[in-house]
C-alpha cells in the first residue's frame, strides 16, 4: 500500500483496519469455539471482498479483473483460516 492511496481513501483503510481488528478480537475471545471461528472467518472473507469492490467502485477503478482478484484472495484466505479450525 502506498501512502498516497491511504491519503486518498483514509476512511476505507480505517474500515479495513476495524475489520481486521474485529477478526483478531473474535479469534482471541472465542478461540475454543470452532463454530464461532468459522463464522468469523467467513464473515471476514466476505467483508474483505465487499470492502475491495466498494473501495474500487468509489474511485471508479472497479473492473471484472479486480473483482475476481478480491474474490480469489478472499476465498483462498478464508479457506486457509478455516483450515485452522479442523
Amino acid at each position: 500500500m502506498r501512502i498516497a492511496e491511504f491519503r486518498q481513501h483514509p476512511l476505507a483503510y480505517v474500515l479495513l483496519l476495524i475489520l481486521i481488528a474485529s477478526l483478531l478480537t473474535v479469534t482471541i475471545l472465542f478461540w475454543q469455539s470452532k463454530v464461532v471461528l468459522r463464522i468469523a472467518f467467513l464473515c471476514f472473507s466476505l467483508g474483505y471482498f465487499i470492502w475491495g469492490v466498494i473501495t474500487h467502485q468509489r474511485s471508479s477503478t472497479v473492473t471484472l479483473g479486480i473483482m475476481a482478484e478480491y474474490a480469489g484472495v478472499a476465498v483462498l484466505g478464508g479457506l486457509l483460516l478455516l483450515m485452522l479450525t479442523f
